[in-house]
């Protein structure tokens, strides 16, 4: 079992590793997510999201052996065990690319929005339940050059969202939320899938709306403006678990209703804009 790393010891690993056997394959190390906004979100992270871009010219078994020895750094940053819980998590990842700490790909997988190219996740469940523009979108807002060329300098931001994207995050936001209460009976550590299925309307919710960057709590600020009392409620128990990471049965449990009626809002909003 290796011992266990702080986010900024990790970032370095990947650095020091990458630049000083791979340079000459490596096109970018990216950060995004939360750690990467620096707008005074201090909740503490669950995962470090970084991208690799490879270039395309890098042969398949060096592409393949950068991969496993990335994972062999994650490893010893967070040792994984055979739970249940771990087991159902990582049969989550495969699917949708959530909790993942590092994605590892190739140049032109990421210029052409290959997004089971980039995010490694399964097709049928991208085509099913990813958000892509969403997940671009915020990939391109929240994102920072650990080292190597900005990725997405000159390029132009995706088209407007359509239905099919806020469908799609609905369903993927709706099972997670739900799947969330169903295995809580079971495994008392659940919230934090009620917390992304939360986290994740609010981006596409953000992303609809054409906001500009800011942080989680500045989005629920604005969510809140015209919000019932229970969304309110649920926005704060949200920002309150993302800050001290305790179970708490009101976001777990109204995390569904939260997701529903965000995305109907959508719908409305997307019908009378049609």
């Amino acid at each position: 079992m290796g011992k266990h790393m702080n986010d900024k010891e990790y970032l370095l690993a990947v650095k020091i590793y990458l630049t000083r056997y791979y340079s000459s394959e490596l096109v970018s190390i990216i950060l995004f997510g939360s750690l990467a906004d620096n707008q005074g979100d201090q909740a503490p992270s669950t995962d470090v999201d970084l991208l690799i871009i490879i270039k395309d010219t890098c042969p398949i078994p060096i592409f393949n052996k950068i991969n496993r020895e990335l994972l062999g750094i994650e490893s010893q940053y967070k040792p994984t065990k055979n739970s249940f819980y771990d087991l159902f998590r990582k049969g989550l990842q495969n699917a949708t690319g959530m909790f993942i700490n590092l994605f590892i790909c190739r140049h032109s997988d990421f210029t052409n929005r290959n997004f089971t190219g980039v995010f490694g996740v399964n097709p049928v469940m991208a085509f099913l339940f990813a958000p892509k523009t969403s997940v671009w979108r915020s990939l391109e807002q929240r994102h920072r050059i650990i080292w190597g060329e900005e990725i997405f300098a000159g390029s132009k931001e995706d088209a407007s969202m359509q239905l099919s994207d806020v469908l799609r995050s609905f369903a993927m936001n709706s099972l997670l939320s739900l799947g969330a209460i169903s295995l809580s009976f079971i495994m008392s550590s659940m919230t934090q899938f009620a917390m992304e299925a939360v986290k994740w309307s609010l981006f596409t919710w953000k992303n609809y709306s054409n906001l500009p960057n800011t942080s989680l709590p500045v989005i629920c600020g604005k969510y809140a403006r015209n919000a019932s009392t229970y969304e309110k409620r649920l926005l704060s128990a949200f920002l309150n678990f993302r800050q001290t990471q305790k179970p708490d049965k009101y976001l777990l449990l109204l995390a569904p209703l939260f997701v529903i009626r965000l995305h109907h809002k959508l719908i409305q909003q997307m019908r009378v804009r049609s």
